[in-house]
Parts: C-alpha cells; structure tokens; sequence
C-alpha cells in the first residue's frame, strides 16, 4: 500500500499491479484460504480503483502469482543469481520474489 499512496500523492495512476504470494505445497490449495499477503494485496488493489475513479473505464488490473517455495526457488534462483551476478543467501532470497513479479510484467506486456 505505500506504493499506491505515494502514487496517489503525486496525482499519478497505474495500469497494473503484480502481487506474488507463496503457497503451500500440497494438492489442497484451492480449498484454503488465500495467503493474508494475498486477501491484504487484493483489497489495496480494490480500494486504489474505488478512489481512483480517473481509471474509469479501464481500471488498474492486479496479477496474483501463485507460487510453491520449491516453484519460487526452482524457476527464479538461476535467472535471479544471473542477473544479480552475485550469490549471496539474503541478496538471492530477497530478490526470488522480485524476479517472479518481473517476469509476471514481461509476460504481461508491461516494461
């Protein structure tokens, strides 16, 4: 939310949001709650377009990536490490997630 309010405090709009979130391992993931990083994303994203009404007719639309760790580590720690050029335990863990939402904008079309 602090990016949507400082968005917000410069008169500027978005068209889109990325939100990854981790989810367990396990086939029983579509009979639980959505993850509280999810509900929490979802909701800021819902109350950006309610005070947004500039967006009207196209709203900013939010992607949610839904990701097991093994699937995070699995998919972004090569391309992650690559990128950073660097390995470092906290560098490369902090930046799995941040890798993911890019990769989420690409596929979008967003730059």
């Amino acid at each position: 939310t602090a990016i949507l309010e400082a968005v917000k405090s410069i008169n500027a709009t978005l068209d889109a949001a990325v939100t990854v979130v981790i989810v367990e391992d396990g086939d029983d993931n579509a009979n639980r709650r959505p993850p509280e990083d999810e509900l929490y994303a979802t909701e800021a994203a819902r109350l950006y377009n309610e005070d947004h009404p500039c967006n009207e007719p196209t709203p900013m639309t939010h992607s949610i990536v839904r990701l097991t760790p093994a699937q995070l580590i699995e998919k972004y720690s090569l391309p992650t490490i690559q990128t950073l050029a660097l390995w470092g335990s906290m560098d490369t863990r902090n930046s799995l997630i941040i890798s993911a939402a890019f990769h989420e904008c690409q596929t979008l079309g967003i730059t």
